[in-house]
């Protein structure tokens, strides 16, 4: 029978034994040695606490994206998407993100739209139907995303 590792942990002096004296005394990066020879015991180090991510769900990550991309726009980038999404919302029809795009063009295609449409969600322009649809926009942008198809909330 083939035994590749040892059924037992090795002692002290089985290690002593097979790498030397020399060994047990091998200094540790932190100063100590290695199985506290002549220098004594390893002294306990003081781990720092991790710091807590700045987003610590993936929702709230995705949403700060979206975020960050819409800063990109100029002032009259995102008015002019604004102004899509509210045409949108007023035509009465159901409409996902491939619409507001149609509704404005010359803007740079970015994440940036996802929040520009909460935004006009939390104010009560738009609403979420709870349906997806997949885009239709062609070209490098379509991606056969997922879109969320969205109305307009009656005044």
């Amino acid at each position: 029978m083939d035994r590749r590792w040892p059924v037992t942990t090795p002692t002290r002096d089985d290690l002593e034994a097979r790498y030397g004296a020399r060994a047990m005394t091998r200094i540790h990066d932190d100063g100590g040695p290695l199985f506290g020879g002549a220098a004594g015991p390893v002294p306990a180090r003081t781990v720092p606490a991790a710091t807590p991510p700045e987003s610590p769900d993936p929702w709230s990550r995705a949403r700060n994206g979206s975020e960050a991309a819409a800063r990109a726009w100029s002032p009259e980038q995102a008015a002019r998407v604004d102004e899509a999404i509210a045409a949108c919302a007023r035509s009465g029809l159901d409409f996902s993100a491939d619409d507001v795009w149609r509704a404005a063009p010359g803007v740079p295609v970015t994440k940036g739209l996802a929040a520009r449409l909460i935004t006009a969600a939390r104010r009560r322009v738009i609403e979420n139907t709870g349906r997806l649809t997949t885009a239709t926009r062609g070209g490098e942008h379509d991606h056969a995303q997922r879109l969320v198809v969205w109305r307009g909330v009656p005044a």
